[in-house]
């Protein structure tokens, strides 16, 4: 069946798992967006920050913005 269609390539061998995963949760992000406006600031922030689920913006506590997934007393000197 390759018609009008010129050169077209089976899905499998042009599948880029990355390149899927990337697409799909730019889409899921847009639909999010669409469908949650940004009531209380910026959305994007709340959903990069699921890693560090004990609440708080690493910002805020000290030298926590480099380790953000909850590595919390490695710099405290013992």
């Amino acid at each position: 069946m390759t018609g009008s269609h010129g050169s077209f390539e089976p899905f499998d061998e042009t599948y880029d798992e990355q390149e899927a995963k990337h697409r799909f949760e730019s889409a899921l992000r847009a639909a999010r967006k669409a469908t949650h406006p940004p009531a209380e600031g910026m959305v994007p922030k709340r959903e990069k920050k699921h890693a560090v689920s004990e609440g708080g913006s690493p910002q805020r506590k000290g030298g926590e913005a480099e380790m953000p997934h909850g590595h919390r007393g490695l710099k405290r000197p013992a």
